[in-house]
């Protein structure tokens, strides 16, 4: 659930960009792939966690 959640949040942020008040170009492709990167690797984690939970279930 904790994955769930940071994934939702880097993926709101990736949205919302910079929370500069005026950012330039710059920052907010930095700030995007940042974000971007995390979202990948939280949906990562949590396709893993989900994997791990099926086999488990599968072999009980």
């Amino acid at each position: 659930m904790l994955l769930l959640l940071l994934m939702l949040l880097s993926g709101a942020g990736f949205l919302q960009g910079s929370l500069e008040l005026f950012p330039i170009e710059a920052q907010q492709r930095q700030v995007r792939l940042g974000y971007g990167v995390a979202f990948i690797g939280f949906a990562v984690l949590e396709l893993l966690v989900v994997m791990w939970l099926w086999r488990e279930r599968r072999e009980r």
